[in-house]
């Protein structure tokens, strides 16, 4: 119970930069984070939508954000899948993984870096090719290459 406590502690302290950050001087990338207790102690925005922002208070500034922020060894993804279900910007990726069969497979291998291509990439495809890839079938085989 106090193993968890002090996890819980720590993912907390992971939310909070030092200093007051309003909105329009926040990085686009990192924020220090006051975490000591993961490897990297950087707040990443990245896929994060900040809801609300600059909600001021006597002792600070608190902006909303759309996720729970975690450092790379509390690993909330149990996969590169995990990963791009949790994405808003790879539902087109997403839908894909499913129609080729390949989401077990991903999920199992033991390990991989995957180049996940944005909903804005897949869409500068061709049509005919984004309609081929989408539709299964005959086009399983190449989309399984394609994602491999």
């Amino acid at each position: 119970k106090q193993k968890r406590r002090v996890l819980l502690q720590e993912m907390l302290w992971y939310h909070i930069a030092a200093g007051v950050n309003l909105h329009a001087d926040l990085p686009s990338d990192v924020v220090p984070s006051l975490s000591t207790s993961f490897s990297s102690n950087s707040i990443p925005f990245a896929n994060i939508s900040v809801t609300a922002t600059d909600l001021l208070a006597l002792n600070g500034v608190v902006h909303s954000v759309d996720t729970v922020l975690a450092p790379p060894e509390f690993s909330c993804y149990n996969s590169v899948v995990d990963i791009v279900v949790r994405s808003r910007s790879h539902t087109t990726l997403e839908a894909l993984v499913g129609v080729s069969g390949l989401s077990d497979a991903f999920r199992g291998a033991p390990q991989l870096t995957l180049f996940a291509p944005t909903d804005t990439a897949i869409a500068s495809l061709p049509a005919a090719m984004q309609t081929k890839l989408a539709s299964g079938g005959q086009w399983v085989p190449l989309l399984q290459e394609v994602l491999k």
